[in-house]
């Protein structure tokens, strides 16, 4: 049997969700519904993030390259180690921000709901690997607009989920 009340899952200030299903659609707050087609997009999200950083990591020292060709500068080579350590943190931060949106949005889909800092976070680490990558990719010559509304869509959803996503309050 589950005990009822706080439990050592429990997190301060964020009020327990009742167990019992909704028995029709109209039960369910606009809110939760949103949440939930948010999470789904952030999932993918996060999945993409996870498979960037990992192809990222694992084609390194190609990108360092293509950066070491596309700028045309002849003493580039000299700090291709700076850069390489620069990409390895890219990746690694993107592979981070991947597999962490992966585990809220899931969170979400299970009615457990994320404190609100961590989608604030989740913000904060998208907005550092797409400037990182926007970097990147204006060395390498492949900034489009495109490119940067794609990053700026990604940080509205995480904005949007930070406002949406918590639990129902309680009266």
């Amino acid at each position: 049997m589950r005990p009822r009340g706080h439990t050592s899952r429990s997190v301060a200030g964020v009020p327990e969700v009742s167990g019992a299903a909704p028995q029709t659609l109209a039960e369910i707050p606009p809110s939760r519904i949103a949440g939930c087609g948010l999470a789904a997009i952030a999932l993918v999200v996060g999945v993409w993030y996870a498979s960037f950083g990992i192809s990222m990591f694992i084609n390194l020292s190609l990108a360092t390259h293509r950066w070491i060709v596309a700028s045309g500068d002849p003493d580039f080579w000299l700090d291709a180690d700076k850069f390489r350590a620069a990409g390895a943190v890219m990746a690694l931060l993107a592979f981070g921000l991947g597999i962490f949106t992966i585990r809220a949005a899931g969170h979400t889909f299970i009615s457990r709901y994320e404190p609100r800092r961590h989608w604030l976070l989740l913000m904060g680490l998208a907005v550092l690997v797409n400037v990182l990558r926007g970097l990147a990719e204006l060395i390498g010559g492949a900034l489009t607009p495109w490119r940067v509304g794609s990053f700026t869509v990604v940080c509205f959803l995480y904005a949007a989920l930070w406002l949406i996503d918590r639990p129902p309050v309680r009266d």
